[in-house]
């Protein structure tokens, strides 16, 4: 057998709720009367693998009526002997699609999500073990060749519903390929042939793929916040444990502070009373050095004022005094001189007079010489008289003003010592005598101001020591007594500054008013760092709350995104197909399916049915009756036949359509309906002869016709007993039945409702 087989069942589903065991030599037949859950059972095994499409309407409703009746879990799980021999276990839950797939050694073939309508690398794997094991991977694939529900049967048509190309006409391929284009429209912009105009706007499967990227892009946002969470917890903890820390050594440092301060006061304070006490021993030392420095000028003046004192402007008196010496020394030589002009005017009146009295002779004798001689004699007289006169007056106004110098000299030296003896060589002297005697009064006037601003100094430091009117040795003591007071408090201070400060710190107010800064500034760092992480942490949960949500999102829309891109892919596909393959099937497929199909029909319909043909075309084939050929939709044919006819063409699709070696179970729901016992004898052979080849499971309520085609083996026996007794009255209450109520579709029991009747 070139079959996979389904060796037992065990189920939660709809009214099910035990295990079967399906192995046997020839079909598995699923007996029992309308309303056993015969269909129930083999579309538990169908569903187990390939799952419910719930996007589909017909599919999320029969998801919800399959729920099991007495409620629990809703799984199922299978046994199946693949080709290999390999028992594999293969179970799944129908809330979550969580599919597992076992070796009967315990390898692990498959584990995960396998939504069948789903996308992904997960579900594409799963794609791959159902394929390698079944041979289709998907349910719709199976309704179209292995899977005959009931109803179904009669209406298969030799045509495009075989292979979705078998179209057997021009117009009906180009009305396809307008249906598929007006479809894919729908689907995507992408055009439906390669080179084609592109729509203007998005469609489903951008649209889709848009809310996709969205929908991740929150996702990756809220994951981010996900895993930022816990460094924020963690850096969270560290920054509470570094607060605590810096507020430790803050309610350390600020009393050391404290205390510091305390310190800068006491040493203040201790300075303050060191300088006053130096400022009043200072005070003191220039008093008492201001008196001595009194005392020896007034020794000094006395000493130099024996002889008398000298007046304050003897210095400018010295100086005129020089002046007016000078002055007289000037007039002394000025007369000395006038006296030597008058010598010489004498000597020129008489030597005129007498060169006059000679020109005067020689005139008389008529001489021009005597002339010229008695003229130069008159002019030397003249000149000489003249002279005299200058003379005598120039020598009258210098005594007058040596008189006068004489006279200021006297009033000088009034009230200069020993005055007397006052002269040009002994003034020198005298301006010494007076240097030394000015000096001495400055200095005794130097010394009285300098004790007198001491004293004023004194008064002042007394004021401000409140005590006024209190003498310099009682301030000087006043201020050592608080000296050593000081230095005392501050003493005590030293001594217990250390024990509270923390660490290594430098007993310096600099150094822990630096440490205090620092210690704010980062704790400030810190709490702005704990709120933003705080503030943070807050929308990281925010986020979190999201991400089961936006995971199922997302997962729900890449499933769409592959579903839409799937069925795009497949209507481009069908497309290109139906305009390129019709020809080719014509040549190379119909051929093959009509002879898989006619072998069915000999086997099947003889000798009645034969001769099956389609000469021009899948749609116009027919079939021979009874030495005549005919249509296969003719009125010639009986309702029998007809069904014989349908179920020889499915069976013939399924041989045709095999994949790859493996033959799919093949599941007949109901294939005796309408048939005599004869020709029931021929389907069950049939039946038989395919179960060779591939597992075969049957269903039939038809519990007679079984016996008298003699089908003792292989019997899976549904009871409609088994309803009642897992739908106690309870339950059918809790489901909302009725002991005397029909089942309705899409609620339990409404299995032939939802399946066309198919049980």
């Amino acid at each position: 057998m070139s079959s996979p087989t389904i060796l037992g069942i065990d189920l939660r589903f709809g009214r099910h709720a035990d295990s079967f065991e399906l192995e046997a030599e020839g079909p598995v037949v699923i007996s029992g009367p309308n309303g056993s859950g015969k269909t129930t059972l083999v579309d538990a095994i169908l569903r187990t693998i390939y799952g419910f499409r719930r996007r589909r309407t017909g599919d999320a409703a029969l998801f919800e009526a399959r729920r099991p009746w007495s409620g629990g879990s809703y799984s199922a799980s299978i046994r199946v002997r693949d080709l290999a021999g390999d028992v594999l276990s293969w179970s799944r839950d129908f809330d979550t699609d969580e599919v597992c797939v076992r070796t009967a050694d315990g390898t692990l073939l498959f584990e995960g999500v396998a939504n069948p309508g789903g996308a992904g690398p997960t579900v594409e794997r799963y794609r791959d073990v159902v394929r390698s094991v079944f041979g289709l991977d998907d349910l719709d694939d199976c309704d179209r060749t292995t899977t005959i529900r009931q109803g179904a049967l009669l209406d298969t048509t030799f045509d495009g519903d075989l292979l979705t190309l078998a179209e057997g006409g021009h117009a009906r391929v180009q009305a396809a390929l307008d249906a598929i284009e007006a479809a894919h429209k729908e689907l995507s912009r992408q055009p439906v042939v390669e080179g084609g105009r592109r729509l203007n706007r998005d469609r489903q499967l951008e649209q889709t793929r848009s809310a996709l990227t969205e929908a991740r892009m929150r996702l990756e946002e809220a994951q981010r916040a996900d895993r930022a969470r816990g460094p924020i917890v963690i850096r969270l903890s560290e920054l509470e444990q570094e607060e605590g820390r810096l507020e430790g050594e803050l309610a350390d440092l600020e009393p050391a502070l404290r205390r510091l301060f305390e310190r800068a006061t006491a040493a203040a304070v201790h300075e303050a009373a060191s300088e006053r006490l130096d400022r009043l021993v200072q005070l003191r030392a220039d008093l008492e050095s201001a008196r001595r420095a009194t005392e020896s000028a007034e020794r000094e003046l006395t000493r130099r004022a024996v002889r008398g004192e000298y007046p304050d402007d003897f210095r400018g008196t010295a100086a005129d005094l020089r002046s007016a010496w000078k002055r007289r020394a000037d007039l002394d030589r000025q007369l000395a001189t006038t006296r030597a002009g008058a010598a010489w005017g004498v000597w020129v009146g008489g030597a005129g007079a007498a060169v006059l009295a000679t020109g005067t002779i020689l005139a008389t004798r008529g001489s021009i010489v005597g002339w010229i001689v008695g003229l130069l004699g008159a002019t030397l007289g003249i000149t000489a008289l003249v002279r005299e006169v200058v003379v005598r007056r120039e020598r009258a106004a210098a005594l007058a003003e040596r008189a006068e110098i004489d006279a200021s000299v006297v009033a000088l030296l009034d009230g200069v010592p020993d005055s007397g003896t006052v002269t040009p060589a002994t003034l020198p002297d005298r301006l010494d005598v007076f240097e030394q005697q000015d000096e001495a009064r400055r200095r005794l006037a130097a010394s009285g101001s300098q004790v007198g601003v001491i004293a004023e100094r004194i008064r002042d430091a007394a004021d401000a020591a409140g005590t006024p009117g209190r003498s310099i040795v009682h301030l000087e003591s006043d201020a050592r007594q608080r000296l050593i007071e000081t230095e005392a408090a501050l003493t005590r201070i030293d001594r217990a500054l250390p024990e509270s400060l923390p660490g290594d710190l430098a007993c310096e107010t600099e150094s822990v008013e630096s440490a205090i800064e620092a210690a704010r500034v980062r704790l400030q760092e810190v709490r702005g760092e704990r709120e933003r992480l705080a503030l943070e942490l807050a929308g990281s949960a925010r986020a979190m709350v999201g991400i089961a949500g936006l995971e199922d999102e997302c997962e729900l829309l890449e499933r769409r995104v592959e579903e839409l891109r799937r069925s795009a892919e497949a209507h481009r596909a069908a497309h290109r197909l139906v305009r390129e393959a019709y020809a080719e099937f014509r040549e190379q497929d119909e051929a093959r399916l009509v002879e898989a199909v006619a072998k069915r029909v000999r086997l099947l319909g003889r000798p009645v049915l034969a001769g099956f043909r389609a000469d021009e075309g899948l749609s116009a084939a027919t079939v021979k009756l009874e030495g005549r050929r005919v249509a296969l939709d003719s009125p010639e044919l009986s309702f029998g036949q007809r069904h014989l006819l349908k179920l020889a063409i499915r069976l013939g699709t399924a041989d045709f359509l095999g994949v790859a070696g493996l033959a799919t179970p093949l599941v007949v729901d109901e294939p005796f309906a309408h048939l005599d016992d004869r020709n029931s004898a021929q389907v069950w052979q049939l039946l038989v002869r395919i179960a060779a080849e591939r597992q075969v499971i049957v269903t039939t309520q038809d519990s007679p016709l079984l016996r008298r085609l003699g089908v003792s083996t292989g019997i899976v026996e549904l009871a409609d007993e088994q309803h009642e007794r897992r739908a106690t009255p309870e339950t059918r209450n809790v489901l909302g039945l009725s002991t005397a109520e029909p089942a309705v579709a899409g609620q339990p029991g409404g299995d032939r409702a939802l399946d066309g009747g198919m049980e």
